[in-house]
C-alpha cells in the first residue's frame, strides 16, 4: 500500500510539472515580439558576417537572417561562438546551447527555439527545486505547494519566454543549493569526512566535485551566479567552523582535519572559478574592465543609491512575485517572532538562544544557510543590477523560488505556533493554511492570465508583423530611417525586416537627396524611423521625394521607433 501511495504521490508531481508545461507553451503561443536582448541572443550565437548598414542603398533581407540563423555549412561552430561572447559582457554557455538547437534547425529563426531550451533548462530547475524541498524536510503538502506557486508564477513563465540565459542562471543557482544542502548534511554527522583517506576521498568525489562542476558551467552561464555561489560558500564555511568547535573543542585532531577540509573546500571553489577562466579567458576582462562590470562596481561601491536601488527592487519583489502583499508578510513574521520572544522573557535577538535553537536540528541551520545567501544574492544584485523596468527582474529571479519557499515557511510555521498559543484546533489551523495556500495558487493563476503580469509577450507586436507581411506582398520594400550614433538598434526591427524582400536605408544626418526610382514611384510605403534630432525633416524629404504620396499617418511606436505609412 505504501508503494501504492508513493506513486500516485509521484503521479501529482508528475501532473503538475506536466501543466506548468502546457501553460507555457500556451503562452509561448501568445508570445508575438522580441526584446532587444533577445535579438541579440540570436546574433551572438550565429553570427555570420555581422550587420552593416549602407547609407541609401537596399539591404537585401537575406543577409539580415543570415545573422540570426545558422546557415548551411555553418552548424555547431563554438568556437565561432566564444569569439564574439569576447565582444561582449557576457559567458558563452547559455550561446552554446542555444547555437546548438539553431544548428539542429538549419537557416530557421523562430521564437520557439529560445523558448523550447528554456523550457528544458526550467524542467532541470523545478527538479532540483523538488530536491530542495524534499532535502530539507517539508510536509508532501507544502513542497506541491511551493512547485505549484513557483511553476505558474507569472515571473517563472515570463523567463521562458525570455530568450536569455536567466533560466539556465535559475538552474545552476537551484543545483549550487542542493550540493551545499547535501555537504552540510554530510558535515553535520561527520565533520571531517571519516578518518580513513579512502572514505574521504570518496565523500570529496560525491559532494565536492559536483560543486565543482556545477559552479564551472554556472560562471560561464552569468557572472551573476558567483554573488550566490560566494554567499553559499561562506556560510558553509562559518557553520563547517562553528560545528566542528562546538562538537570537539577539546579534540584538537578533529579540529586540525576540520579545518584542513574547510581549506579543500575552498580550494575546489576557487579551483572551480579558475577552470572558468582558462574556458573563457575574456571573463576577467569582461568583469574587472568591461562596461558593464565597471558599473557594476561602481554602483556597489556608491552608498548614495543604497536606498534608491533597495526600494526600487523591493518594489519588484512585492509587486511582481507577491502581488504586494510582501511587506505585510514580513511585518507579520517579524511582528509574530516578536511577540513569541517577550512571551518567553527573552530579547528578540538572543544570541545564546539562538544558537541553542539552530543546533538542534540541522535542517534549521539548512533553511536559515539557504535564505541567509538568498537574501545577500537579493541585496547585492540590487546594488549592481541595470534598472530596467520591470525586465529587471531578470537580475533577481535566480532566488526567487528560494525566496518564497522560505517566506512562506516562516509565514505558515508562524500561524501554526499562533493556533498552538490560543489553544486553537491543529486541524482548523491546517484547513486555513489550506485555504490560504489555495487563495495563493488561484491568485498566480489569475495574474498569469489576465495577461499584463508575464513579460516579453510584445501582443501589440501582432499587428507590426501583419502590416509587415501585407506591405512585403505588395510593395516589396520598406524604408528605415537610423541614427547614425545608434545605428546597432536596426536589430531591433530584425523580425519585421525580415519579411521584406529588400530594405532601404536612410541616415538621419545625411540631408542628400534621395533619388531612388523605387520611392520615387511607390503607391504606398513603410517607414521605420529612429528617434533623432533630424526625423521630422528626413521624413518632409522623404515624403517630398515620393511624387505619389501626400500624407504620413502614424502607426506604432516602440522602443525608440516609430512606424508611419506614407500614402496617397
Amino acid at each position: 500500500m505504501m508503494r501504492v501511495f508513493l506513486k500516485k504521490k509521484s503521479a501529482v508531481y508528475w501532473v503538475i510539472l506536466l501543466l506548468q508545461i502546457v501553460v507555457c507553451i500556451y503562452f509561448g503561443f501568445l508570445k508575438k515580439g522580441f526584446h532587444e536582448d533577445e535579438f541579440y541572443s540570436y546574433f551572438s550565437s550565429n553570427r555570420t558576417a555581422g550587420l552593416f548598414v549602407v547609407d541609401r542603398d537596399f539591404v537585401d533581407s537575406s543577409a539580415i537572417r543570415s545573422e540570426f540563423v545558422v546557415n548551411k555549412g555553418e552548424s555547431f561552430r563554438y568556437g565561432l561562438v566564444k569569439l564574439v561572447q569576447s565582444w561582449d559582457v557576457h559567458p558563452p554557455f547559455y550561446y552554446d546551447i542555444l547555437h546548438t538547437a539553431c544548428s539542429v534547425c538549419v537557416g530557421r529563426f523562430s521564437k520557439w527555439i529560445g523558448i523550447g531550451i528554456n523550457l528544458i533548462a526550467f524542467v532541470l530547475a523545478w527538479f532540483v527545486l523538488y530536491l530542495i524541498l524534499k532535502e530539507l524536510e517539508f510536509s508532501i503538502g507544502f513542497r506541491m505547494m511551493i512547485l505549484t506557486v513557483w511553476g505558474f508564477h507569472p515571473m517563472t513563465i515570463s523567463f521562458v519566454m525570455f530568450c536569455r540565459m536567466y533560466m539556465y542562471l535559475t538552474f545552476f543557482v537551484h543545483l549550487c543549493a542542493y550540493l551545499h544542502i547535501r555537504l552540510i548534511k554530510v558535515l553535520w554527522n561527520n565533520i571531517s569526512f571519516g578518518n580513513k583517506k579512502e572514505n574521504r576521498l570518496k565523500q570529496y568525489i560525491h559532494h565536492i566535485v559536483p560543486i565543482i562542476v556545477c559552479s564551472f558551467f554556472g560562471f560561464l552561464t552569468h557572472y551573476y551566479y558567483i554573488i550566490f555561489f560566494f554567499y553559499i560558500a561562506l556560510m558553509t564555511c562559518l557553520y563547517w567552523i562553528f560545528h566542528a568547535f562546538r562538537r570537539n573543542s577539546y579534540d584538537n585532531r578533529i579540529i586540525k582535519q576540520s579545518v584542513c577540509g574547510i581549506l579543500v573546500y575552498g580550494a575546489s571553489c576557487i579551483l572551480s572559478l579558475l577552470l572558468g577562466v582558462v574556458a573563457f579567458p575574456s571573463s576577467v576582462a569582461q568583469i574587472f574592465h568591461g562596461y558593464r562590470g565597471k558599473g557594476a562596481i561602481n554602483e556597489f561601491v556608491s552608498a548614495q543609491n543604497t536606498l534608491s536601488r533597495l526600494r526600487f527592487f523591493g518594489g519588484l519583489l512585492n509587486r511582481n512575485v507577491f502581488g504586494g502583499a510582501f511587506y505585510l508578510i514580513v511585518i507579520f513574521i517579524i511582528a509574530g517572532n516578536i511577540y513569541f520572544a517577550a512571551k518567553k522573557k527573552k530579547t528578540f535577538i538572543s544570541g545564546k538562544g539562538l544558537m541553542k535553537t539552530l543546533i538542534r536540528s540541522k535542517v534549521r541551520v539548512l533553511k536559515l544557510i539557504i535564505f541567509v545567501s538568498a537574501i545577500l544574492y537579493f541585496l547585492t544584485v540590487a546594488k549592481t543590477a541595470l534598472l530596467l523596468g520591470d525586465s529587471s527582474n531578470r537580475y533577481e529571479y535566480p532566488v526567487y523560488g528560494l525566496v518564497i519557499m522560505m517566506v512562506m515557511n516562516y509565514f505558515l510555521n508562524l500561524l501554526i505556533r499562533f493556533s498552538d498559543s490560543f489553544m486553537i484546533h491543529r486541524r482548523k489551523t491546517s484547513r486555513f493554511c489550506l485555504a490560504f495556500c489555495v487563495i495563493f495558487i488561484v491568485f498566480d493563476f489569475w495574474a498569469d492570465f489576465k495577461g499584463d503580469m508575464v513579460l516579453f509577450l510584445y501582443p501589440k507586436n501582432a499587428e507590426s508583423m501583419s502590416l509587415a507581411r501585407e506591405h512585403a506582398e505588395s510593395e516589396g520594400f520598406a524604408v528605415v530611417l537610423y541614427n547614425s550614433e545608434s545605428s546597432d538598434k536596426i536589430w531591433w526591427l530584425s523580425d519585421k525586416l525580415m519579411e521584406y524582400p529588400r530594405i532601404y536605408m536612410i541616415n538621419e544626418d545625411n540631408s542628400m537627396d534621395i533619388t531612388e526610382e523605387l520611392i520615387q514611384n511607390a503607391d504606398n510605403m513603410i517607414v521605420y524611423a529612429a528617434d533623432g534630432d533630424n526625423k521630422d525633416e528626413r521624413l518632409s524629404q522623404l515624403l517630398g521625394t515620393a511624387c505619389k504620396l501626400s500624407s504620413i499617418v502614424e502607426l506604432d511606436s516602440r522602443d525608440n521607433w516609430t512606424t508611419y505609412s506614407f500614402e496617397k
